[in-house]
C-alpha cells in the first residue's frame, strides 16, 4: 500500500512540473498550447523563420566538438542536429528581408579572427554566405537585411559591427554594452538592443554610446537575474518594440520566475506580458523568440519530461482574434430572408483613432496564392492577385483615398451591408490598417477571415 501511495504521489508530482511548465499570459485575448517537448538542446538562443520553423542552438561548450542547431517544426517534430559541424554558433537570428534565420560560426581552438555567416536552410543544414574578420557572438538583421554584429574580438577590439551581404568591408558602431552576446533590432529604426546581465540598453546612431532602455524594477536579495533573450513584439495587440526574456533564481529555494517584459521603441517597461514560475529541478525559461504570425515561443527547461528524461518544452503563445483588439478582422454574416443576409464588417485599430485602412477580399477558389510573404512586413493577402478587390480604400493605395475608411476614436470600425442571395459563395478577406504603431511599425495586418455568402 505504501509504494502505491509513493509511486501515486510521484506521479502527482511529475504532473504538477509539466503543469507549471505552462507560461502564463498577462492580457487577455492570447492562447497557450504546446508546440514540442522532449527537446535536449541547451536553447541560449532561438529564432523563428518566416514559415514557424522554430531554431534553438545546442551549446557544447566543448572545444572538442562543434555546436548544432535544433529545428522544430509547427506542427512539433524536432529535428536535432538540424545544423552541425560548423564550429562555436552565435547567437540565433531571423533576416525581415528574406524570412530566413541566420548564425555565425567561429573556429573554438583555432587562433582566428574570423567567423563564418550561414543561412539556415528549412530542410537541413546551412549555406555559408561569406566571411567577417570578427569572433561573432551576438547578431541581428535590420529590416533592409543588413546584419549588426557583436563581436568578442576584432581587429580593432570587441564592439558592435555593420556587415551587408555580398560585400567585404564591416562598419564599426561602437563598443556596444557588455559582451554585447544578445541583441535585436527593432522595426522601422533599425534601432538595436543589447542585454547583458539583467540590463538592456539601446544603441541607436543620434547617440554617444547606447542608451539606458529597461532594468528590472528592483533586484530582490539571494536572486540571481539576467536578461537570456531579446524579440521583436509580434502580435498586433502588443504593438511596435520588444520583448524581453527575464529569468530571476532564487538562491534560497532554487525556484524562480521567468518573465517576458514588453518595451516599445524606445524603453522597456516592468508590466510582464508574461510569467512562469519553476522550482528544482526545472530552471524555467531558457530564451523566446517571436514570429510574424502574431506569436510568441517560450522554450522552458522542465526538468523531467513524460518519458522520464531531461528536456524542454517549447509553448506557443497565439494572439487570438477578439472584439476591440487592435489589428483584429470579424464579420459576420447574418441571415435577413428573403433579402439574402447582413454582412457586418468591424475593424479594430489604436482606440485613439484616425488610421486609414484598407479592407479587401479575394474569392475562393482561385488562381494562384491568395496569401503572399511580403518583406519584410510579413504574410498578407495578395494584394496584387488579379481577383483581388479593395472594398474600402482609406489609404489611398488603388485609387483616392476613401475619408469613410478611416478608424474612428475608440478604435473600432463598423459597416453593416445587406447582400442578396448569391448561391454559397466564399471569399477570403483582410484589413490592412496604417499605423506607427503596428508591429512591423507601418500597418496592421489583419486576422485573414473566410466567409460564406449564401
Amino acid at each position: 500500500m505504501m509504494r502505491r501511495f509513493l509511486s501515486t504521489l510521484g506521479l502527482w508530482a511529475m504532473a504538477a512540473v509539466i503543469c507549471a511548465a505552462q507560461p502564463n499570459v498577462i492580457p487577455p485575448n492570447f492562447s497557450v498550447s504546446l508546440q514540442a517537448n522532449g527537446i535536449a538542446a541547451s536553447g541560449e538562443s532561438m529564432a523563428l523563420d518566416s514559415r514557424d520553423n522554430a531554431y534553438i542552438l545546442d551549446r557544447t561548450n566543448s572545444p572538442f566538438s562543434s555546436d548544432s542547431i535544433t529545428r522544430v517544426t509547427p506542427n512539433g517534430t524536432v529535428t536535432p542536429n538540424h545544423v552541425t559541424n560548423v564550429g562555436l554558433i552565435s547567437q540565433l537570428a531571423y533576416n525581415p528581408a528574406d524570412g530566413f534565420c541566420y548564425f555565425a560560426a567561429s573556429s573554438p581552438v583555432l587562433p582566428v579572427i574570423m567567423s563564418s555567416v550561414h543561412r539556415i536552410e528549412p530542410n537541413g543544414g546551412s549555406t555559408q554566405i561569406g566571411n567577417v574578420p570578427l569572433i561573432v557572438r551576438g547578431l541581428t538583421i535590420t529590416d533592409d537585411g543588413r546584419f549588426v554584429f557583436g563581436a568578442q574580438a576584432s581587429v580593432t577590439g570587441p564592439g558592435l559591427f555593420r556587415w551587408t551581404p555580398g560585400t567585404a568591408a564591416i562598419v564599426p558602431l561602437g563598443p556596444g554594452f557588455g559582451q554585447n552576446a544578445i541583441l535585436q533590432s527593432l522595426a522601422r529604426t533599425g534601432d538595436v538592443l543589447i542585454a547583458d546581465g539583467f540590463e538592456v540598453r539601446r544603441w541607436t546612431p543620434l547617440a554617444i554610446g547606447p542608451l539606458p532602455y529597461w532594468s528590472p524594477g528592483g533586484v530582490i536579495p539571494n536572486t540571481i537575474p539576467r536578461v537570456n533573450s531579446l524579440a521583436r513584439s509580434s502580435a498586433n495587440q502588443n504593438g511596435v518594440g520588444a520583448l524581453i526574456g527575464f529569468n530571476e533564481l532564487t538562491t534560497l529555494c532554487i525556484c524562480g520566475t521567468g518573465f517576458a517584459f514588453r518595451g516599445d521603441l524606445t524603453q522597456g517597461s516592468n508590466a510582464p506580458f508574461a510569467t512562469e514560475n519553476y522550482s528544482a529541478p526545472r530552471t524555467g525559461l531558457c530564451s523566446l523568440a517571436t514570429g510574424i504570425r502574431q506569436n510568441m515561443v517560450w522554450l522552458t527547461d522542465v526538468g523531467i519530461t513524460t518519458g522520464g528524461q531531461p528536456g524542454k518544452f517549447l509553448w506557443r503563445v497565439d494572439q487570438d482574434v477578439a472584439v476591440n483588439s487592435q489589428g483584429s478582422l470579424i464579420v459576420d454574416v447574418l441571415p435577413n430572408l428573403p433579402m439574402g443576409s447582413n454582412v457586418v464588417f468591424n475593424v479594430y485599430g489604436p482606440a485613439a483613432g484616425g488610421d486609414p485602412f484598407v479592407l479587401g477580399t479575394i474569392p475562393q477558389p482561385t488562381i494562384g496564392f491568395n496569401e503572399v510573404f511580403l518583406p519584410p512586413f510579413g504574410w498578407m493577402m495578395n494584394i496584387f492577385h488579379p481577383a483581388y478587390v479593395p472594398l474600402l480604400d482609406g489609404v489611398g493605395l488603388f485609387g483616392p483615398a476613401n475619408p469613410f475608411a478611416v478608424i474612428p476614436p475608440g478604435g473600432a470600425f463598423q459597416l453593416s451591408i445587406t447582400v442578396p442571395p448569391v448561391g454559397n459563395l466564399v471569399f477570403d478577406l483582410q484589413a490592412l490598417t496604417l499605423a506607427g504603431d503596428a508591429p512591423n511599425g507601418y500597418f496592421f495586418i489583419s486576422n485573414l477571415t473566410t466567409v460564406t455568402l449564401p
